[in-house]
């Protein structure tokens, strides 16, 4: 009996280990599947693109249905009816609605400033979604252009709205972006009208905040003082922003419509108008610079203006990445704005900004080589020139084409061979012979008259 009972205890000792090896297994798994990114700016960005009645029917009608969504948000964390200004009212073309004039609004959010001030800063998002423009963007709900930026500034709105700041601060939601930055052009040529542009201490640019392999910084083709300031506080605050590779920035080609004689990945958003006037900014967007040009994904490609640009597309290629990307942007604009330098710092930045008179729009690459291009054929035309001329001056003859004395058919005594290799007539396709009968004739085949 005793030897049975003994059996028995090996047999469960022994069924112990495997029992306890895949409860751990299971731990682990559960604890890797559980675990998830919190993130406002995420929360808001569902909110956002989920929460828009996919019954609405024309580009202007969306957008008036996102500025209501903005409007109300803005109340719901407390900023009072005062605060928000729809009065800017923008006319645009649209050509892909039989270009009908229609209407969109810049929908302004403003902090004031705890002293007496007209500084700012405007921290800015576009709204609009490229849905149903053309037929390849259908049933978008525009989340990485420009929903994740959207939700991003929404963030930042709530989380700085009760810190004191000696500046004011206006949130910007730009409408009918997607179709040429008409709403950024506008707003930034009404700051020219009230003569605001020298009040401007920052211009802060969110696209695409989260929709991409990596996050960048950027402000201009000549770094102003402040975007190395930026740039350390994010490095001194563990955030996950590079620098745009140099390498990745000039194209050569227009911008249109703002005043830039270059372009690049960066400039195809808000910010643009912004930098046509010289004026201080920064951007922050996502995405990857590669080998073969700028995607959002190296693995995925581009989901921006496409029926691909889903919260559903978002989760699946960025998940807990894209996530941690938007939060990082909120982090960092909270840590340059409430930084007790950034006025002074800025107005340094502002005061010794780069002197654009000296810098080139176009790549310095494409001016080298179109340079040396055009010398060399310079210097070919030149040297034909003189090599034709001196042929003239030695057979007394005008200049004559170079390939007429190495004509493949022409015969050791002046003839020229046919095809059969019989001795034919001399033939002077352009009258060039220095015979004085054809000279004299006028009802030769000389097609030159020389």
């Amino acid at each position: 009996m005793k030897k049975f009972i003994l059996s028995i205890l090996t047999f469960v000792i022994a069924l112990c280990p495997m029992f306890a090896v895949n409860n751990v297994a299971y731990a682990k798994e559960s604890t890797k599947t559980a675990t998830t990114v919190e993130s406002k700016a995420y929360d808001y960005l569902v909110d956002f693109v989920s929460g828009e009645n996919k019954s609405t029917v024309g580009y202007q009608e969306r957008q008036k249905v996102r500025v209501n969504y903005l409007k109300n948000k803005a109340l719901s964390m407390g900023y009072e009816a005062s605060q928000i200004d729809e009065s800017e009212k923008v006319k645009y073309v649209n050509r892909f609605n039989s270009n009908a004039i229609e209407e969109a609004i810049n929908l302004k959010i403003t902090k004031k400033a705890t002293v007496d001030t007209k500084k700012f800063v405007v921290v800015a998002a576009n709204y609009d979604n490229a849905e149903g423009l053309t037929e390849d963007i259908l049933n978008s709900d525009g989340t990485s252009s420009n929903g994740v930026g959207v939700a991003t500034v929404l963030a930042i709105m709530e989380e700085i709205k009760d810190i004191p700041l000696n500046f004011n601060v206006e949130f910007v939601f730009f409408g009918a972006s997607e179709i040429g930055l008409q709403g950024s052009s506008y707003y930034v040529n009404q700051l020219k009208i009230n003569n605001r542009l020298d009040d401007l201490l920052l211009m802060v640019n969110i696209w695409g905040i989260g929709a991409g392999d990596n996050s960048y910084l950027y402000d201009d083709e000549m770094h102003w003082k402040h975007y190395e300031y930026i740039s350390n506080i994010a490095s001194k605050n563990n955030l996950g922003f590079n620098k745009m590779p140099a390498d990745k920035k000039v194209f050569g080609v227009v911008e249109p419509n703002i005043g830039l004689e270059y372009n690049h990945q960066a400039l195809l958003s808000d910010v643009a108008p912004f930098i046509a006037k010289r004026l201080p900014t920064i951007s922050l967007f996502s995405g990857n610079f590669t080998s073969k040009g700028f995607v959002q994904s190296k693995n995925y490609g581009n989901l921006m203006q496409s029926s691909n640009d889903t919260i559903e597309k978002f989760n699946d290629v960025f998940g807990d990445k894209g996530k941690i990307q938007m939060n990082d942007a909120v982090a960092l604009v909270k840590a340059v704005l409430t930084n007790d330098v950034f006025v002074d710092m800025m107005q340094t930045s502002i005061n010794e900004k780069p002197d654009y008179s000296k810098f080139s729009t176009h790549n310095d690459t494409i001016v080298i080589v179109t340079g040396v291009v055009v010398g060399l054929i310079l210097l070919i035309m030149v040297v034909v020139y003189f090599v034709l001329k001196n042929r003239a001056d030695k057979s007394n003859d005008p200049i004559k084409p170079l390939y007429i004395d190495i004509d493949q058919f022409v015969g050791p005594n002046g003839t020229i061979k046919g095809f059969d290799d019989e001795p034919q007539e001399h033939i002077d396709p352009f009258g060039l012979d220095d015979d004085k009968d054809n000279k004299n004739n006028n009802n030769n085949n000389n097609p030159f008259g020389i």
